[in-house]
């Protein structure tokens, strides 16, 4: 009945759907230790064959990086000097493969062809800081981190510039786990002091901060000939990552002593600057049943309470508010003495992140304002998942389908987004052992391509790469590198990312947030809950296929003369019609049916067993439950034109051996060995090209096993089984001219 009601609903959307097998409907759908009896070993790709090979999307890369000149922005997209316009489909590569890698130069040509060959054009270098050994500061008995390490800068040196020649970009972060050493001088309170939270307010930490990027950015790099803040292959330059001083870091830990009284100092001067005098001051945070000031706290003395606990306290509105405003201006100076340094006494050319919004922030818009008001690019990290590893005990959380509802990632890409500034996704991931992880892929690089985002991928690689067909595992859930399921689909997603004709939004959620209402009592509710500021204005949740949600700052010069709510209305409209959102889009959350296509791709996802889904160019009557199915041309001819094309048909992936706890499917009960195997898609495609065609199934390195028998059908389409004894997720597909 479920299915049968899915099948009515879909067709009234004119998808084109019906029944087509009994054996897929009443089959069990375990979610976490499917039958996996003709599942297939998948080994790693041989990246450098795979080069011209149908799975190949280096087509996009444009290299040298950095031929067009540096980086600028125009609202919210970027061009380069020369004017060519540019969007990044990136991913992020980690310390242990930069920095703990005694095989680094052999391994770098390795991951250097699956970033090209994937697509990527961007490379985030993230966390070269991270503390204990093997970091920018030295690999062992590492005595202070004033100065970088000479053998260490040279590793990264010598990945940038290996990227830079086959056309991929850098994404540079400076402050992401640093803490101090009892050789940094001057530390008032000696060892591993974090620069996340303290590094704010404290003079002497943002002088060293600024001292690291000065060492990191002017060293010239010997492959390159140039230091890193005057090569245009480094597209932005972040701060520092997750971290903010409003609602993580200091405000929600204990400080010690030190930073303590510093930190109440600065909020007294505050005060002091604000009001005229104490009794202005306690007749403003006044309130019936709630602590204003005290008798014993006056600003002149330095006495007025500020814990970085001050959130669990029974304070006024108005104390809460004047305790946010002082927090927002010191997170905004902060972003302005640094952003200054690295462009004018450094002279970095780059453009520049304040910081990584960790999807802590996601709805906290006076973090969003005060990251706006100083920095050239928007960036945010978030996850559909999450998970504490790959060995047995590991827990996995939020497994779901997105398709069916758009938890975590896409609700909050569309959250508190600024206007007129270039927006990066520098964090994002669908865990493994996420079961519907591929459809992420899809649906991420039609949406982001729509709505001027720049998705980097976290993780495609953390460490040293083991020989290809070794049989090693993935070291964690966060790694693309070696997922079976990941690095099947990617290539596809980057083709529809840089290629195709996207069209964007009719309808945009306009916001308008002026400062004054964050730190006005007024805004609260009564009585004051700290999840009101916190979530104010969040957009709305289960409207965000329909449309893009835009957030106006009129003091930061955002024109708001024309905003108004009719684009909310009409995507309202659509949502509780179930409408689809574009000729192109037709995300049915209500079958957990998302179907995609452009001129050069017919693709969909979700819940696709036992349907016909008659698409401009094909059609997929598959068998499995759930997977993620694509055609795509394979170069930059339509698929009316081409004369090469690759399906995909992409569905789960583990280690051999691997079971996880089925009732919640969210925890690992055995995390198995290598090899990955591969969930093999079962069932029938028709290809409605005119014309003679050969079909070959291909191995995970786009090489021709087999080709593949086909009918033609009365109308002269070509139709084949995708049958699971060719053990692939690829097959390409070649028009021939007959004789």
């Amino acid at each position: 009945m479920k299915r049968l009601t899915a099948i009515l609903l879909t067709l009234c959307l004119v998808l084109s759907v019906s029944a087509i097998s009994a054996v897929a409907e009443d089959a069990p759908y375990t979610m976490g230790n499917p039958d996996t009896s003709d599942w297939f070993n998948w080994y790693w790709p041989d990246d450098g064959a795979a080069m011209g090979t149908a799975i190949d999307a280096s087509m996009f890369l444009d290299a040298p990086a950095g031929k067009h000149g540096f980086l600028k922005t125009e609202g919210m997209e970027m061009k380069f000097e020369d004017g060519t316009p540019a969007k990044f489909w990136g991913c992020n590569v980690g310390i242990n493969f930069t920095l703990r890698n005694d095989n680094l130069k052999e391994d770098i040509p390795v991951l250097a062809d699956r970033i090209v060959r994937c697509g990527y054009n961007l490379v985030r270098l993230h966390a070269m800081d991270l503390h204990t050994y093997g970091n920018l500061f030295g690999t062992e008995n590492i005595t202070g981190t004033r100065k970088l390490d000479p053998e260490q800068v040279d590793k990264v040196f010598y990945l940038i510039s290996e990227l830079k020649k086959r056309g991929v970009y850098i994404y540079l972060d400076l402050i992401c786990y640093r803490d101090t050493s009892f050789a940094d001088d001057e530390i008032p309170f000696g060892n591993q002091i974090q620069y996340k939270g303290y590094g704010f307010f404290d003079e002497y930490l943002i002088e060293l901060q600024n001292e690291f990027a000065t060492n990191y950015l002017t060293p010239v790099n010997p492959y390159t000939g140039l230091a890193l803040k005057d090569d245009p292959a480094v597209a932005v330059i972040s701060i520092t990552n997750e971290s903010g001083i409003l609602g993580l870091g200091v405000t929600n830990t204990t400080m010690p002593n030190y930073y303590a009284a510093d930190f109440q100092s600065r909020f007294n001067r505050f005060l002091e600057n604000k009001y005229s005098s104490r009794e202005e001051l306690e007749k403003a945070w006044q309130e019936d049943g709630r602590i204003g000031l005290r008798e014993d706290e006056d600003f002149k003395d330095g006495t007025v309470v500020l814990t970085s606990m001050f959130e669990e306290e029974n304070y006024s509105r108005e104390r809460f508010s004047d305790i946010y405003e002082y927090l927002y201006d010191i997170q905004v100076k902060f972003f302005e003495v640094t952003y200054d340094h690295i462009k004018n006494t450094i002279g970095a050319k780059s453009l520049i992140s304040c910081t990584s919004v960790g999807q802590t922030w996601g709805t906290l818009p006076t973090m969003i304002m005060a990251t706006r008001e100083v920095t050239d690019v928007y960036a945010q990290n978030i996850y559909k998942s999450h998970p504490t590893g790959l060995g047995a005990g590991s827990i996995t959380p939020w497994i779901s389908p997105t398709v069916r509802g758009g938890q975590e990632l896409f609700q909050h890409v569309g959250v508190n987004r600024p206007a007129n500034v270039p927006y990066f996704m520098t964090e994002w991931q669908a865990c493994a052992p996420g079961h519907h992880a591929p459809e992420h892929w899809v649906m991420l690089a039609v949406h982001a391509s729509m709505n001027h985002i720049n998705p980097i991928n976290y993780l495609l690689q953390e460490y040293a790469i083991p020989e290809r067909n070794s049989g090693e595992i993935s070291n964690d859930g966060f790694q693309s590198f070696p997922n079976a399921m990941m690095t099947s689909i990617s290539p596809v997603a980057a083709m529809i990312f840089h290629r195709d004709n996207i069209e964007p939004f009719e309808d945009e959620y306009s916001k308008v947030w002026y400062k004054d209402e964050f730190f006005s009592k007024d805004t609260y509710d009564t009585p004051y809950s700290k999840n009101t500021f916190y979530n104010w204005h969040v957009t709305p949740w289960n409207v965000f296929p329909y449309g893009r949600s835009v957030t106006y700052y009129p003091e930061l010069g955002d024109d708001v003369s024309e905003v108004d709510h009719v684009g909310l209305d009409n995507m309202y409209r659509k949502w509780r019609n179930n409408e689809p959102q574009s000729e192109q889009i037709n995300w049915n959350q209500d079958t957990g049916l998302y179907r995609f296509q452009s001129d050069y791709t017919n693709a969909a996802c979700g819940f696709i067993g036992g349907l016909t889904i008659d698409m401009n160019d094909c059609i997929f009557e598959m068998e499995n439950q759930s997977a993620t199915v694509a055609l795509t041309s394979c170069n930059m001819e339509t698929l009316g034109n081409t004369d090469r094309c690759l399906i995909a048909l992409v569905g789960r992936s583990r280690n051999t051996g691997e079971t996880m706890d089925d009732e919640t499917a969210s925890k690992i009960t055995n995390g198995g060995t290598g090899p990955q195997i591969l969930e093999a898609i079962k069932g029938y495609i028709t290809l409605k090209f005119e014309g003679d065609v050969q079909i070959f199934a291909l191995d995970s390195s786009g090489r021709r096993t087999v080709e593949v028998p086909f009918e033609v059908t009365v109308e002269g389409y070509k139709k084949f089984y995708a049958d699971a004894k060719y053990e692939t997720a690829y097959y390409e597909v070649v028009k021939t001219k007959g004789e």
